[in-house]
């Protein structure tokens, strides 16, 4: 009866466990949604926020950042959460209040790194350190540089080495600490030349040039200056070659070696006459940052050390209030526990029979006789020890004896707790082994028929083979006899085989040649025609939807003079007014409908544009943008776009349509490697008005090595024949070399991939090379 009992509970369980996870994956399926949606609102607040705080309005961007950030913990966004605290850090450092800084970016750095998400760590370590070099506190910057870059060496984010190592080497400049800071730019130039990334060598070459100009040590400053102008020299750029070339002057005139340096200053002169008066007279030299004084280097850092201490200890008071919490709840759940266990000591006691009424009553009586028991017990034990105080070492030694025995007599009371909790286990292990006995039982009976069945299938099957090795046998003997036959024919065969090898490889390379130069220009053929029906269709949809726009003002125009004619004639009535309001919904989906059209040709328009013949002016954020759209229709349910633009962008000669081309070539390709929905950054920066920086960045799977070794050969792709022809990326490399920039890749498996493309703003001709 019990068992039974036992057994419905069970299956009561199963089914309520059941149903719970039924309701929990539902729950699960519709809290994605809402997060996906929440995600986005999120990145929208802090898109607007950063736009605000760069136009000036620091207290509405402070209001978004907020906002983000109390959205992105409720749906427990790290990442988002992240972004969102790192604006309003931004905006405090911008307004001068370094306590909430300090505060902000101390809070993110130890929280981040106790929860082992070493990127956002590694960036707020990096804020802390930015924010104490602009207070001239050097020692403590240094300091915290140390551990961002100890972070990002944990995820073996190199890029972010380098920019930690920048920024340390720039601190060390400005404390005057000459020999820190050559090692730290040595250590960056190391680090860009192992990855190939020409802005952070340019910054360590100019860096260590001015250091040891500083040091007064020309052998070294000229050695680096001479590599950096063989560098420069390569790219063209006549203004820093004719600069690098007069501090080499500089440097041989500091060693008394009057021909190099007369060499130099020539040089100097000839590719930059502009400067010829400068460079004569030596009016153009390094000057280091102002030096302080030893007293404000200390005040700085004195200041630096308390925000730091201030922020541990509001940390320490939250960790403090959040154990102390956590301790109540704790012991809370221990009374529930305490209080569980003397119940179930008491049912234990009682046993399972049922009690009348008079028999509930005595038993309650003779509990309360017990606890009287218990307590007059406590008085005569305080009595005793109070006595045991006046006594000797020897009362003493009893006490603890008395104090032994209360302890063993805990001991065993929850040895017996321990007991009835056993018991009950063993008697639900007992109830589950029966089960999986009953079940295993059924399995085997079937496995048994199953057995038998396939014995019988079994008994034929070899019956039938052993029929077919007999007829085997009697044609072995007339394949042995052909079998020497060929034997006698593979030996000529050779001979003619390895002349044919030869002649085959030969026409098989001939082949190849062919079909590449075949598919080169059937692919660009292609892209010809396609060019010209797009610019085709872009031109003959911009008149109607000109019409069609001009229309709809019109109508706008006459539908205001009708309803003011009416609302004249007949007065205002509630028919009317809803009608008005209806027919001016209605204009103005017009108008967007019209606007987005636009916008669409627009994009076709720059894309179609390849029949240039000369180098143009164009604006890179707007051919991106135009790439975009074109591409909106492939990521929007798949990739969510980040746009990461510097202000005042500089307009570059080029051909508008094929970096166009190049935009979409490797934005799609970022889309195709997303497994299923992910991010791509992309980032523009102006490098001194001389070079626009592209990086279009996504979180997919990465590159292989051996798939990265050919990223960029003609006709060589991972997709399907349908996907794709192997051609876009050797196209993309080759617009690039065109228009005289440099390509770069940077990926690692499981993180993602990222290619950097650096274009100058203005060509040194007016036609292609």
């Amino acid at each position: 009866m019990k068992l039974n009992k036992t057994i419905k509970g069970l299956v009561k369980n199963y089914f309520s466990i059941s149903l719970f996870i039924l309701l929990v994956i539902c729950s699960s399926a519709m809290a994605q949604d809402i997060n996906q949606a929440e995600e986005l609102r999120i990145n929208q607040l802090l898109e607007k926020g950063r736009k605000n705080f760069a136009a000036g309005n620091d207290s509405y961007a402070m209001s978004l950042a907020k906002q983000a950030e109390s959205r992105a913990d409720k749906i427990e966004n790290v990442q988002l959460a992240w972004e969102a605290r790192n604006l309003k850090g931004e905006i405090y450092l911008s307004q001068e209040k370094y306590p909430e800084t300090v505060n902000l970016f101390m809070n993110m750095a130890m929280t981040a790194e106790h929860r082992q998400n070493y990127s956002i760590s590694a960036n707020a370590y990096f804020s802390l350190a930015n924010t104490f070099s602009s207070l001239s506190a050097f020692d403590k910057a240094t300091e915290y540089y140390n551990k961002a870059y100890e972070q990002f060496e944990r995820i073996d984010y190199e890029l972010g080495m380098i920019e930690i190592s920048l920024a340390s080497g720039y601190n060390s400049i400005r404390a005057h600490l000459l020999d820190q800071a050559e090692q730290e730019f040595q250590n960056l130039l190391a680090l860009a030349l192992k990855d190939s990334i020409e802005y952070f060598e340019f910054e360590a070459y100019d860096a260590l040039i001015e250091i040891y100009d500083a040091k007064n040590d020309p052998q070294k400053g000229a050695k680096y200056a001479k590599q950096y102008y063989d560098l420069i020299k390569k790219e063209g750029n006549s203004e820093k070659s004719s600069l690098l070339a007069y501090h080499l002057s500089q440097f041989y005139d500091q060693m008394k070696q009057a021909d190099r340096y007369q060499e130099y200053l020539d040089i100097a002169i000839k590719s930059y006459p502009k400067n010829r008066q400068a460079y004569e007279s030596q009016q153009i030299s390094f000057d280091l940052p102002k030096k302080l004084s030893e007293s404000e280097v200390n005040k700085a850092q004195l200041y630096a050390q308390k925000l730091e201490k201030n922020a541990l200890d509001i940390i320490k008071r939250e960790e403090a209030a959040i154990l102390e919490k956590e301790a109540s709840i704790l012991d809370n759940v221990h009374k529930q526990e305490k209080k569980q266990l003397s119940d179930l000591a008491h049912d234990y006691l009682l046993g399972d029979k049922e009690l009348d009424h008079s028999a509930l009553a005595t038993e309650y009586t003779h509990q309360d006789l017990l606890v009287a028991h218990h307590e007059y017990e406590n008085r005569e034990r305080q009595a005793e020890l109070a006595r045991y105080k006046l006594e000797s070492e020897v009362n003493r030694l009893a006490k603890e004896d008395e104090e032994n025995k209360r302890k063993i007599a805990e001991e065993e009371k929850l040895i017996l707790e321990q007991e009835v909790e056993l018991q009950n286990q063993q008697r639900l292990y007992y109830i589950t082994i029966l089960i999986a006995v009953v079940v295993l039982i059924i399995i085997l009976g079937i496995e048994y028929v199953r057995v038998r069945r396939l014995n019988k299938l079994l008994a034929q099957q070899q019956k039938t083979i052993q029929e077919s090795n007999e007829k085997l046998t009697a044609s072995n003997v007339s394949i042995k006899k052909f079998n020497s036959d060929l034997q006698l024919a593979q030996t000529e065969l050779k001979q003619s085989l390895q002349k044919e090898k030869r002649i085959r490889m030969e026409l098989e390379k001939a082949h190849k040649d062919l079909k590449e130069t075949h598919d080169s220009l059937i692919q660009a053929e292609k892209m010809s025609a396609l060019g010209m029906l797009t610019a085709g269709i872009a031109h003959e949809l911009k008149n109607p939807i000109n019409f069609i726009s001009n229309g709809v003002l019109l109508i706008e125009e006459n539908a205001e003079e009708v309803f003011n004619h009416i609302q004249n004639t007949s007065g205002s009535n509630d028919q009317i007014e809803e009608l008005k309001s209806d027919i001016s919904e209605l204009i103005q989906d017009t108008k967007f409908g019209t606007t987005r059209i636009q916008e669409i040709v627009e994009g076709l328009r720059v894309y179609s544009r390849k029949d240039e013949v000369e180098f143009q002016k164009a604006d890179v954020v707007q051919v991106m943008n135009a790439a975009l759209l074109i591409l909106k229709p492939k990521y929007k349910h798949k990739a969510e776009i980040v746009k990461k633009f510097d202000e005042n962008v500089p307009q570059i000669d080029c051909f508008q349509g094929e970096i166009n081309q190049v935009f979409i070539n490797i934005i799609g390709n970022g889309v195709d490697a997303l497994e299923k929905h992910g991010t791509i950054t992309i980032t523009i920066n102006n490098l001194d008005n001389k070079y626009v920086r592209v990086i279009i960045q996504d979180d997919g799977t990465g590159i292989p090595d051996d798939v990265k070794a050919k990223m960029f050969s003609p006709l060589f792709t991972t997709k399907t024949q349908s996907e794709g022809t192997g051609l876009g990326l050797s196209i993309t490399a080759d617009i690039i070399k065109k228009h005289n920039g440099k390509l770069q890749l940077k990926t690692k498996l499981g993180v993602g991939t990222a290619f950097i493309i650096t274009l100058p703003v203005d060509q040194p001709t007016s036609t292609p090379l």
